[in-house]
């Protein structure tokens, strides 16, 4: 193991940044779907679910959704008790990509059971939008796309459903045969509050971070070459200082191993 170095570092965030980073930080809850890249837990129709045998974006793990032989909707889905509230806003993050299909659909069925259903074709990232909910589509790499939807709850009785379908084209959901999968993976799921940047989660929904500053964390220092990944923790706590524009500036000491 290298020796331990002390190093003063600084960031400057926006408002949203530094709501995030704060859940970071302290390992806060931020998701309602629990691990934000091991979906095998949530409910399968027409699908099995197992763990891609290739990793995502930053070498997380992907969920690989592959249907059955049955001519139906080959899915996975989950529900959400804790927004089973009236008129709620709720964000929905995900990277989505082919494991062997051209298309993927996602559907956020509310309280009054009304469904909003995005599709996507997984080679461009194009998508069709009817419910007009898509916030953003980004380039993961490796096939992978990033989508965050912007939803409400509805009003109803039923608790807010999302389901991850896989497509046999843009408009054949119901389809029998083998072999057509998506993987799935950074999955996040929460109450819309405006600080809604992503966040890595765990089985408990809580942040994956620095576990108050205790956790030894990967973080890009800046090098003479640029900037390089090292294993860091905080040292003391940080501060942090608000300026115009509604930017801070967070200052901490860290300290580095394996540099």
């Amino acid at each position: 193991m290298a020796r331990a170095d002390k190093i003063s570092c600084a960031w400057l965030f926006s408002d949203t940044e530094m709501a995030a980073f704060r859940s970071w930080f302290d390992d806060l809850p931020v998701s309602l779907s629990g691990d934000s890249d091991d979906l095998r837990s949530w409910d399968a129709a027409a699908a099995t679910l197992t763990i891609a045998p290739l990793t995502g974006p930053d070498g997380c793990l992907a969920t690989r959704i592959l249907q059955t032989g049955a001519v139906a909707s080959h899915a996975a889905s989950k529900a959400f008790p804790a927004l089973a509230r009236n008129s709620v806003g709720a964000v929905v993050w995900l990277s989505i990509a082919s494991a062997s299909t051209g298309f993927a659909r996602i559907r956020w069925t509310d309280r009054a059971g009304v469904s909003s259903d995005v599709t996507i074709n997984l080679s461009t990232g194009a998508v069709t939008d009817a419910g007009a909910v898509v916030g953003s589509v980004t380039d993961r790499g490796a096939g992978y796309w990033r989508l965050r939807l912007d939803l409400s709850t509805g009003i109803g009785g039923a608790d807010p459903r999302l389901t991850l379908i896989v497509m046999a084209g843009a408009d054949t959901e119901q389809f029998g045969g083998a072999g057509r999968s998506i993987d799935v993976c950074e999955v996040m799921v929460r109450e819309r509050t405006g600080f809604d940047l992503f966040v890595r989660s765990g089985s408990d929904g809580c942040a994956s971070g620095a576990a108050g500053g205790s956790a030894w964390v990967e973080m890009p220092i800046a090098t003479g070459g640029g900037f390089s990944f090292v294993e860091t923790r905080f040292v003391g706590p940080w501060s942090a200082q608000g300026g115009a524009g509604l930017e801070w500036s967070v200052t901490a000491t860290v300290e580095s191993r394996n540099a």
